[in-house]
């Protein structure tokens, strides 16, 4: 793993790790207090052992509905104060804010007579969490060819895909994986001096977070993860804009590759209309709760019908 995928990670992992290492050791130092504090209560008779259990869950049950208000109070402080951020660095520039996912914002206009779709969201689990920032410029590309930092999980990927990365000797790609549909179409396009400019703004080895420009039939993306939410600025914004303008200008203006590819549904949805996934997500996820619990009544009703477990 390099050392700007290495910072990256640290950077925006880390923080969120030590917060949630001090919520944990703060709520096992309130139980063990708490926990403490009926004990001494009961052993010196000041409460009766018997009313001490309900009591101490009384206590328990309302602390733990203070914490929870608590934290869905800073969610949606926080969640607000970062749309107001967001909007405020895209919405100069054309785009049109709407809600996505739980707590995402997606946005979509043009820019320069482009259509544009914009998505951000948090993915990840408790603690590796990392804020997702996907940027799509529209453009008549019609191959694809994709440029990512290299570490270990996009070798991996390349290897699992059977993909063969390009080798460009240039320093703008040194650390940079390259999986081109069309090589010959790719090595002209990435020797382009406007597009090496362009990559070098975006994949750059000084740019912040983990970074990678994609271009499909239809587009060309940017995808940021682990980096600051400072990052994300009205210049910033700009420049992403501009360079993936540019990408997809150049891309357009050279001879059109001899391997072509065209985008499927799937992927067209995936950059103008991710609506269309939500109810057949919905759909997969209450099948399994539906599942899940008709097992559970069918295992609790064979043990009550013939009262062994089964």
């Amino acid at each position: 793993m390099t050392d700007k995928v290495l910072s990256a990670y640290t950077k925006s992992c880390l923080p969120r790790l030590l917060v949630g290492l001090g919520l944990s050791l703060g709520m096992f130092v309130v139980v063990l207090g708490v926990s403490l504090f009926f004990g001494f209560l009961t052993s010196n008779d000041l409460l009766s052992r018997d009313l001490a259990p309900l009591v101490m869950m009384g206590c328990f049950l309302f602390l733990f509905f203070v914490l929870m208000v608590g934290i869905m109070l800073w969610g949606l402080w926080v969640r607000q104060k970062r749309n107001q951020q967001l909007d405020g660095a895209f919405t100069p520039w054309g785009l049109q804010p709407r809600n996505y996912l739980i707590s995402g914002r997606q946005y979509a206009g043009t820019y320069r007579g482009r259509a544009v779709n914009l998505y951000f969201h948090v993915s990840g689990g408790r603690y590796v969490r990392t804020p997702v920032l996907e940027i799509f410029v529209r453009g008549n590309i019609r191959t694809r060819l994709g440029l990512g930092s290299s570490n270990v999980l996009t070798r991996l990927g390349g290897t699992l895909t059977r993909q063969k990365a390009l080798s460009i000797d240039d320093p703008i790609y040194e650390g940079v994986l390259i999986y081109p549909l069309d090589e010959s179409w790719a090595r002209t396009l990435l020797a382009n001096p406007f597009v090496r400019t362009a990559l070098t703004h975006l994949l750059g080895k000084d740019t912040p977070g983990v970074r990678a420009v994609v271009y499909t039939p239809d587009a060309v993306s940017l995808t940021l993860r682990h980096f600051g939410l400072d990052l994300i600025t009205p210049s910033a914004a700009r420049e992403w804009l501009e360079d993936l303008t540019a990408l997809a200008e150049q891309a357009e203006k050279q001879l059109p590759p001899t391997i072509t590819a065209e985008s499927s549904k799937i992927e067209q949805n995936a950059i103008a209309n991710r609506g269309a996934f939500t109810i057949p997500v919905v759909v997969v996820m209450l099948g399994i709760l539906f599942c899940v619990v008709g097992m559970v009544v069918l295992v609790l009703t064979m043990t009550a019908l013939t009262g062994t477990f089964p």
